[in-house]
């Protein structure tokens, strides 16, 4: 089991996660088929009592962030790549200059 990172009144069964929506009314973590996997695959902490799994609201935001940020990663890679394929060849010198720059130097 993982272990949460808040107790107490924080904790929501996963059926009331499930059903927490977002200013335009889509399910903030999704559905509890979803949130079952990620508790399951151990990805969301969680906590077992009396059958039923509860989790944290703060850790489903940080689920919830953690996912938005992989998004956005691999929507920036998706971006970089798009304009690597436009752009012009690069000079050895060029490509030198720019990992120096990326280095810091």
């Amino acid at each position: 089991m993982s272990i949460l990172s808040t107790t107490g009144t924080d904790l929501l069964s996963l059926a009331e996660a499930s059903e927490i929506r977002d200013a335009e009314g889509r399910r903030r973590y999704g559905s509890i088929d979803t949130l079952r996997r990620k508790v399951k695959s151990g990805e969301l902490p969680h906590r077992m009592i009396d059958g039923k799994y509860l989790v944290g609201r703060s850790d489903l935001d940080a689920w919830r962030k953690s996912k938005a940020d992989e998004r956005a990663y691999a929507e920036l890679k998706a971006a970089a790549k798009r304009a690597a394929k436009l752009a012009p060849p690069i000079s050895r010198e060029r490509r030198e200059l720019i990992a120096a720059i990326l280095r810091g130097a």
